[in-house]
């Protein structure tokens, strides 16, 4: 990056292992966030507090080209505290360009601070109930494979299966467990979509199916939801899960 006058300069470019996520943006974050680090060369580009600066309000933002691996950027004066921005890629074709991208000065104990859950007005908790009676004549059956370890139950792959052996004499189920568990991998939204659909499809599947109309369908999930602010959601296609069946149950009260 270099000064030219009242403006700052800068090219800044995607590492080699990173340019293959390039076209999954219309501007790469990283190399926005590398741009505006050139705000720190001074020139009187904004005024000098002594502090760092974060952005804080965005105007005028106009999007011309999607998948730049590189940039050139141009950041002007706007204000007291704002920079305009005239983005191209590596060969002068306009990407983007900013008319006022607001600064606010931070200090270091602010970002120290910022992440801590208990400082918000309202927050989930989790309240334990006791748990109903089961008659000890109830059978719970485990759909698709024991994968998280629900004890000892009849194992089926489909209900397909459960359904032909109710048909030899296995007793209808009072409640059939499905363990929901998503692959982990790069593409979340692949993983998502084939969650929430094969969810879907038990879930209409069982619906349709009058021998199971008293039977009760639990789907398992670990790693779906937060129980407490210092718990991770480690499984965001579950999560999704989730949203679905409160959907369902919303539609099938009962």
């Amino acid at each position: 990056a270099w000064r030219l006058g009242d403006e700052v300069f800068a090219e800044v470019a995607l590492p080699e292992a990173g340019r293959s996520e390039a076209g999954l943006f219309g501007l790469h974050p990283a190399l926005l966030d590398a741009a505006l680090h050139a705000v720190a060369l001074g020139g009187g580009l904004v005024e000098e507090t002594g502090q760092g600066r974060l952005p804080f309000a965005w105007s005028g933002v106009s999007l011309f080209a999607a998948g730049a691996s590189e940039l050139r950027v141009r950041l002007a004066r706007a204000g007291a505290d704002a920079v305009s921005l005239a983005v191209a890629d590596g060969t002068g074709v306009p990407v983007a360009s900013v008319e006022s991208l607001v600064l606010r000065p931070f200090a270091a104990d602010q970002l120290a601070g910022a992440g801590g859950a208990q400082e918000s007005l309202f927050r989930p908790e989790w309240a334990g109930v006791a748990l109903p009676s089961v008659a000890s004549s109830d059978v719970v059956t485990v759909l698709g494979g024991d994968d998280l370890g629900l004890g000892d139950a009849e194992l089926f792959g489909t209900l397909a299966e459960l359904r032909a052996a109710v048909a030899t004499g296995l007793s209808v189920p009072g409640t059939i467990v499905v363990p929901v568990l998503s692959e982990a991998g790069p593409d979340v939204a692949a993983a998502t979509h084939g969650a929430v659909n094969r969810a879907l499809v038990l879930v209409q599947e069982w619906l349709a199916e009058d021998l199971l109309a008293d039977t009760r369908l639990v789907l398992v999930t670990r790693g779906a939801v937060a129980v407490s602010s210092e718990e991770a959601v480690l499984d965001l296609a579950s999560a999704a899960v989730w949203g679905l069946l409160r959907s369902a149950q919303s539609e099938n009260p009962g």
